[in-house]
């Protein structure tokens, strides 16, 4: 329950910060011609049946995504094994319900993975085979004592984005001043 709230929270701030623009290709509806309206958006068919102009309506797109950070620093399985758990449950129900919304949602964490022994990055994509991968790089997660700096890894993210479009939600036992920066 708490999980929805703040969950709902940062979805309500996610697309009021978001930049929006019109998809020509998600239409809604149509609406009555402005004064305003390009005369190239006239929808004839729809404006024929009703007797006068009609416009079409679009759907918003947005070109943000999510960017979970998963830092795994001073956890270790055997004695921090509810924590670690935890926090990739917290990861998993944050990446799906991003990804539900239609979200493009993005992994990184310093946590390896059981199958190649590396750090997971995942890019920001959405659709089902990104759940999928989400939730298997999330389930093949172990710690071992080298470990990847958390704050280095992000630092090289945000270097190398282009655009700044990603809101990173940080998911941390560690409260270290390095990391707040």
């Amino acid at each position: 329950e708490q999980l929805e709230v703040i969950f709902n929270k940062l979805l309500t701030e996610f697309i009021t910060k978001r930049f929006t623009f019109e998809d020509p290709f998600l239409i809604k509806g149509v609406r009555e011609y402005q004064i305003y309206d390009p005369q190239r958006a006239i929808n004839w068919n729809a404006s024929a049946r009703v007797d006068k102009l009609m416009v079409n309506q679009y759907e918003n797109s947005s070109n943000q995504e999510v960017k979970l950070v998963l830092n795994l620093t001073g956890l270790r399985e055997d004695s921090d094994e509810l924590l670690f758990e935890e926090s990739i449950r917290l990861a998993a129900s944050l990446a799906l319900r991003s990804l539900d919304k239609g979200i493009p949602t993005g992994l990184i964490t310093n946590g390896n993975s059981c199958l190649d022994y590396h750090a997971i990055r995942l890019p920001a994509l959405s659709g089902k085979n990104q759940k999928t991968a989400i939730m298997q790089s999330l389930s093949s997660l172990m710690v071992v004592r080298s470990i990847e700096n958390i704050c280095t890894m992000l630092k090289e993210e945000v270097e190398n984005k282009q655009r700044d479009n990603s809101i990173y939600i940080v998911i941390s036992s560690d409260a270290s001043e390095d990391l707040q920066d």
